[in-house]
């Protein structure tokens, strides 16, 4: 005889469930049951039914769709329908369905069943059923911690990729995908590498990645740059982990990247902001000691020119001096410029009048193979800055620009307002304060520059071009009158594509102050003989303005610095007119020189000179005297002027200003 469906599952057929035998088998924590086919009805169950489901067997006999009625609302016709099929076509079936306990909880129940032929004909439906309420819900609990995991992933705006050890894309979450650009179905599969990585390094990343996976030395943190579906890149900090087998084999591996592209951008302004802030320091310290110098040279030309003929040869060669002189100030002034320590004379104006006014200009810098493009904002609002400063460098931008475009291009500048919410969007405005922005964007169509040369263009000296082509000093001249000017600036370049520079100047906000006239040094006509007490740390400066003040008829009390200045006053017992110091001086500083002799000599007058300007100048309003500030170089025209101008002018009440 063939075996029963019941037996060969091991147990003995179910029409004999009570006894010995039926109870060993309800221990397996099984549920028996025999059902007519026909009606449905429940011929026999074993006990442990009761203790599955709560119901008493008799109920499950009495009515013929008890089990039907106890079957989860959600599940009942669904599970009916498939039932009565498989019957109607004799075959064995198996199905999932959830019953709900005489408690009311919600049981998982898993059949196992058979079409057999009972007596005289009768066709019966055998079956077991196993209790999987625990199964189902260790994988509803696992798909909850899934669901969690990944809503926890998108949350956190975190990429969560997992890679086979080919590196095939195995697994993406959401905000990979809104990332990059890409659509699942486009990812997965993919080779990682094929697809996001750029293509310099591209198979030395490869051939690292199956190093790794071959020795399970994947690292546990990098960084890399991630490369979009539009070519942009994305730096990327990413968190690895090792996926293993049920037999401890690599499998593959997972990794969580955060997206630090912002944040990077910023390290990097601030490492750049900190290197251009040291050599700002650094050229304006040059540029004062320059100027010292060439206030010493400047002067003695001037002193040979006044005392040789006209048509003397000799006077001739002391003009040439004089003309390098003006040169080489020059450069001090561009690096004084980039230092921010370039003294201006700022006042409100429009970006639109000066590129306008520039025109001509501009069109005779780039030539005739460039076309320059213009394009101004109507209602431009009003900066606040230096106009010869921003022709400066509008005129280096106009002359980077013709270097970058030798075969010809498009010059393009462009001014623009920016609000204050999309200033919030400029990287380079951050870190700066909020409100209105006007900007300057200057395009070219040139041979633009690669990373190298982008992260030192502002760099003072820094050229791409020939020996004697240029100072390298254009570009860093427009940054330190943008720093200056309270504005920030942003480059973007791509070799063979051109370069844009962005300028953004602040708003010009609170009342215009009046303007002042200009005045033009003259020789001064009254001669001195006031006495004057001169304080300079540099001993060329210091003989220079003896020699020349003495001949004027001054008498000049010369000091070796501020502390020797104090002394030689405090020991002076005449009426000491003028105190002509210069600022920067090692020991006590020339501002603090003049706060302490205008205490004691309150009717002194104060004349201020330095090689350089900025935080360290002293402010004439500070003192309660006629002060004057001279800025080295300077000819010895206007040292004479100032001196008569403040000796000529009354002194001040001695009461300080608050």
């Amino acid at each position: 005889m063939r075996p029963s469906f019941f037996q060969s599952l091991g147990f003995s057929r179910p029409s004999r469930f009570g006894g010995a035998r039926g109870a060993s088998e309800s221990a397996f924590g099984l549920i028996f049951w025999e059902n007519d086919a026909a009606s449905g009805r429940c011929l026999a169950v074993n006990a442990h039914a009761e203790a599955v489901l709560g119901y008493p067997v008799n109920a499950w006999k009495e009515s013929p769709t008890f089990w039907r009625d106890h079957l989860h609302p959600d599940d009942r016709e669904t599970t009916v329908a498939f039932r009565e099929a498989a019957i109607a076509e004799g075959k064995p079936f198996r199905q999932e369905y959830r019953m709900l306990t005489a408690q009311g909880r919600v049981v998982w129940l898993r059949d196992c069943a058979q079409i057999v032929e009972g007596a005289r004909g009768r066709r019966l439906v055998v079956g077991v059923s196993f209790d999987v309420t625990e199964q189902h819900e260790t994988e509803e609990a696992l798909r909850e911690s899934v669901r969690r995991y990944r809503e926890m992933l998108e949350n956190a705006r975190l990429i969560a990729v997992s890679l086979d050890p080919q590196g095939t894309i195995t697994f993406c979450n959401d905000f990979l995908l809104g990332l990059t650009g890409w659509e699942r179905r486009e990812v997965i599969g993919r080779d990682w590498f094929d697809l996001f990585a750029p293509t310099e390094g591209r198979e030395s990343r490869r051939r690292r990645f199956l190093g790794w996976m071959r020795d399970g030395s994947l690292p546990l943190h990098v960084k890399t740059d991630l490369l979009t579906r539009s070519g942009r890149r994305r730096m990327i900090a990413w968190n690895h982990g090792i996926l293993r087998d049920t037999r401890g084999g690599i499998s593959g591996c997972t990794s969580i990247g955060e997206d630090v592209t912002e944040r990077n951008e910023l390290q990097l302004q601030v490492i750049h902001a900190q290197k251009m802030e040291a050599l700002g320091r650094i050229t304006g310290g040059v540029a004062h000691d320059f100027n010292n110098l060439l206030t010493a040279i400047s002067g003695y030309s001037e002193l040979l020119q006044m005392r040789l003929p006209e048509g003397d040869s000799q006077r001739k060669l002391a003009e040439e001096i004089e003309k390098v002189v003006d040169r080489a100030s020059e450069l001090t002034r561009r690096l004084l410029a980039f230092s921010r320590k370039q003294p201006g004379k700022p006042r409100r104006l429009n970006l639109n009048d000066i590129v306008a006014n520039m025109d001509g200009m501009l069109r005779r810098v780039i030539g005739e193979n460039i076309a320059l493009r213009v394009v101004f904002d109507k209602d431009l609002h009003l900066v606040e800055a230096d106009p010869g400063q921003l022709e400066m460098m509008v005129m280096n931008f106009a002359a980077n620009a013709r270097d970058a475009m030798p075969k010809g291009g498009t010059l393009t500048l462009e001014t623009a307002n920016l609000d204050r919410v999309q200033a919030g969007a400029v990287a380079a405005l951050r870190s700066l304060s909020s409100g209105e922005w006007v900007a300057l964007t200057v395009r070219d169509t040139g041979i633009g520059m690669d990373e190298t040369m982008l992260s030192r263009m502002f760099e003072p000296f820094f050229t791409t071009k020939e020996m004697g082509k240029g100072t390298g000093l254009g570009l860093s001249t427009i940054y330190g009158i943008v720093r200056q000017s309270g504005g920030a600036i942003e480059v973007q370049s791509r070799v063979g594509e051109g370069t844009e520079f962005c300028v953004y100047l602040p708003q010009a906000t609170g009342p215009q102050e009046p303007e002042k006239a200009e005045e033009t040094p003259t020789r001064a006509s009254r001669r001195g003989g006031e006495t004057l007490l001169l304080a300079e740390d540099e001993s060329s400066v210091r003989d220079l303005l003896t020699n020349v003040l003495t001949s004027e008829g001054y008498r000049v009390i010369h000091a070796n610095d501020g502390n020797d200045a104090l002394v030689k006053a405090r020991n002076e017992k005449e009426t000491i007119h003028l105190l002509l110091t210069d600022i920067v001086m090692p020991g006590l500083s020339g501002a603090d020189l003049a706060k302490q002799l205008v205490a004691e000599r309150p009717n002194l007058r104060v004349l201020f000179m330095s090689g350089h300007t900025g935080a360290i100048a002293i402010k004439p309003d500070l003192l309660p005297v006629p002060s004057a500030f001279l800025q080295k170089p300077f000819s010895m025209a206007t040292l004479f002027q100032r001196v008569r101008d403040l000796l000529a002018e009354e002194a001040a009440p001695p009461a300080r200003r608050s």
